[in-house]
């Protein structure tokens, strides 16, 4: 899922994490989705017009979006050479893994909630199957980091987020 990055520039950037570390074996990674359901551009700088403050932290939507592999940005030590993207979707692996497992998968959401929106409103038969999800998001009692009321995480994508956080799932958050 895009977020801090443009998905293409983040998996270039995991795939390489995984193969520094030695783990690309035992750590499989899925794409997710690149765009928020409906948090666009013209959104984000009408919102930042009309609330400024915050950091005004943007993340993916701060930098060009990387339309081919000539547009990323290697690492300093190269890019990844033999790890590989699976070939089943963020969305699907969510999907099945809650399926092969019911009442045993806790999903721990660091960005956000786009891909577990999806899962959920394609398959909303894995809702009472999903043990719990822990978010590291959400500003309820400090100020935001992108606006003055905003967490960057929910802010993203405001309407994923909001279709998550209404699943009748024990959930845990983390404030940031």
């Amino acid at each position: 899922m895009s977020g801090n990055q443009w998905l293409k520039q983040s998996v270039s950037d995991a795939l390489k994490s995984v193969e520094r570390l030695d783990v690309e074996n035992q750590i499989g990674l899925y794409s997710g989705a690149n765009y928020a359901f409906s948090h666009d551009f013209a959104t984000i700088q009408a919102e930042m017009k009309q609330f400024p403050g915050g950091d005004g932290y943007l993340g993916a939507w701060s930098t060009p979006e990387p339309k081919s592999d000539s547009d990323l940005i290697a690492p300093p030590d190269g890019f990844a050479t033999h790890t590989k993207v699976q070939s089943k979707s963020a969305v699907d692996f969510i999907v099945d893994s809650v399926k092969q497992n019911p009442g045993e998968v806790t999903i721990l959401a660091i960005g956000p909630l786009t891909n577990i929106a999806l899962a959920t409103r394609q398959h909303p038969e894995i809702v009472p199957l999903i043990k719990q999800i822990i978010y590291m998001g959400g500003a309820i009692d400090v100020a935001g980091n992108t606006t003055p009321t905003a967490e960057f995480n929910w802010w993203f994508d405001p309407e994923a987020t909001k279709a998550v956080l209404h699943l009748p799932i024990k959930q845990v958050v983390r404030l940031t």
